[in-house]
């Protein structure tokens, strides 16, 4: 899975809450949106849930420490999720 890389996260943050659609696109080539999501086909919330994250990772206006909140929240979710299953 591709991610946002640290080089991309600095300089977002020392030049704004904007990365370049060049840095952007070439963190997120080889992003798999379908298989990223497949085992959460059963489970809407947490489907919404990721929906929403991959799409505030694509979007090249970042608010980082809300992006921060919200995936440790997806986490969490996910976590309790799958101990309720088990």
């Amino acid at each position: 899975m591709a991610g946002i890389s640290a080089r991309s996260a600095q300089e977002g943050t020392r030049a704004g809450s904007y990365v370049s659609a060049i840095e952007l696109s070439e963190d997120l080539k080889d992003l798999r949106v379908r298989e990223l999501t497949a085992g959460l086909l059963t489970r809407p919330g947490l489907l919404k849930k990721a929906e929403d994250l991959i799409s505030h990772l694509m979007s090249a206006k970042k608010d980082w420490t809300k992006l921060s909140e919200e995936i440790h929240s997806f986490a969490k979710d996910l976590f309790w999720s799958d101990s309720a299953v088990l």
